[in-house]
């Protein structure tokens, strides 16, 4: 699959930025290490790295998703590697078909519209 484009002044109303049972938020920068870890032992060492670079930047070009206990169930980043990207995404496998990944797409080309 190649490359997608996505107006973000255009983006569909009906696409969920939020999911029953999950809290979605942007990470405090004092979560840096706990949130890269997670990565890191769910998504692996490529994907971690990026998600260390979502921390160097005001705001935090990260969002992740905690579940009804407050455990991390997925994250979303953007402008990683070069701005005006999306992605890496990962949602652990218990949560996936949630739409908590949807929820974590859409909240971040909201930022990403934000930022112009």
């Amino acid at each position: 699959m190649g490359d997608l484009l996505v107006k973000l002044y255009d983006l569909p109303a009906n696409l969920s930025r939020t999911v029953p049972s999950y809290r979605l938020k942007r990470p405090l920068a004092s979560e840096r290490s706990t949130v890269v870890a997670w990565v890191e032992d769910h998504f692996g060492e490529l994907w971690a790295s990026e998600v260390a670079v979502s921390f160097s930047g005001h705001p935090i070009r990260c969002f992740v998703a905690l579940d009804g206990n407050s455990d991390l169930s997925g994250f979303a980043c953007y402008d990683t590697r070069f701005r005006g990207v999306f992605g890496p995404l990962g949602v652990v496998e218990p949560s996936r078909g949630s739409g908590v990944g949807t929820a974590l797409l859409a909240r971040s080309l909201d930022a990403m519209a934000e930022m112009g």
